[in-house]
Formats: C-alpha cells, structure tokens, sequence
C-alpha cells in the first residue's frame, strides 16, 4: 500500500455525494506546491494536484467545513484512477483516500499565500469526479 501525506490548499470547494448504498463521500482536491532548482540554479515553483475522497459521516462534516483555498493535512493510501476524458481520451490522475484530515487553516479571501491566483483553479480535464 502507498501512503502519502500532503498538505496543501483546497483548488476549488469540495463536492458531497452518496454511493449507491447512501453512504457520504466528499471529494476535493489540493493543490501542493514544492520548489524544484532547476539547471541554471534557479528555483522553480512546482504546483500538483491530488484528488481526495473522505467516506462515511466524516465527509459530510468536512464538506460543509472546508472551502476553495482552505489549507489542509492529508494522509491515505494512494490511488491511481484511470478516465476518459471530454474528447474520449484515457487519462490517469491520482487520487487519495484519505483517513486523516485536517484543517491547518480557514479560507482567507486577502491572502495571496493561501487564496488566489497563486494556486489558481483546477484545469476540467483533470477533474476526476
């Protein structure tokens, strides 16, 4: 099993949906951003999304919790989910789901740092829900 931890901020506001069982699932994604020195020596900023998926009663409490650009800590297993997308092409994305969750912060409309341009909205083609 892969196990991974992120932390990193909400790209959009997350979704609550329920299986066919009617149990609660709440799927989002967070954008992670590193720095990468590249050959020149100059850093680069390196942004990667991973979509997350909370089950159970967790989910509905964390989805009416969390909002686009709120900071978080997750941690799960690891999966990779293949797609088709729009134009009936295969993809692969990853996606984690999680058993832990935390709220490092809450959204903050006039920072820069944790809402905004910097980490911008997720591209539809990498939507996996």
């Amino acid at each position: 099993m892969l196990t991974l931890h992120v932390i990193g901020n909400l790209g959009a506001a997350p979704e609550l949906r329920y299986t066919q069982d009617g149990n609660p699932v709440c799927k989002f994604s967070v954008a992670a951003t590193y720095g990468v020195k590249q050959a020149d020596g100059i850093w680069e900023n390196v942004k990667e999304w991973i979509q997350v998926s909370v089950f159970g009663k967790r989910a509905e409490s964390l989805c009416s919790l969390l909002e686009k650009g709120s900071r978080v800590y997750v941690s799960g297993k690891l999966q990779v989910r293949p797609w088709i997308d729009r134009s009936n092409g295969p993809r692969a994305g990853l996606q984690l789901m999680a058993d832990t969750v935390e709220m490092m912060s809450a959204k903050r409309e006039n920072d820069p740092d944790v809402y905004g341009k910097d980490y911008g909205e997720i591209p539809a083609d990498q939507i996996l829900f």
